[in-house]
């Protein structure tokens, strides 16, 4: 929790953190997304959004480290970017994901 917590300081624009051992944390920012929209439910990830998250979940995979972990934000767009986690051959074993609301974009950092 603690580890969560300093990240979200640290990077208020991502809305997925990926979180490896030993001690390896990325913040991932969520693809493109329809802004426009008021209710969070139709601020979807557009059509390049959803291409920008399936490449970001190609880029991972090719990294020497796998997250062992992945926290993203409970907004609609980061549980879109993470489906293109789960729906990636690379990660089709992996079952270690979560949601953590301090995450959403705007929330102020309490301690």
């Amino acid at each position: 929790r603690a580890c969560v917590r300093a990240c979200v300081r640290a990077c208020c624009a991502c809305e997925l953190l990926l979180i490896g051992w030993p001690k390896r944390v990325v913040g991932v920012p969520t693809g493109r997304y329809h802004t426009k929209e008021k209710k969070d439910a139709n601020r979807t990830l557009t059509p390049l959004g959803h291409q920008q998250a399936a490449q970001v979940a190609e880029r991972i995979a090719e990294l020497p480290w796998k997250p062992s972990r992945i926290i993203s934000s409970t907004l609609t767009r980061a549980r879109q970017t993470t489906d293109a986690f789960r729906q990636s051959p690379h990660f089709a074993d992996f079952a270690n994901y979560s949601e953590d609301a301090n995450l959403c974009e705007g929330r102020p950092y309490v301690t």
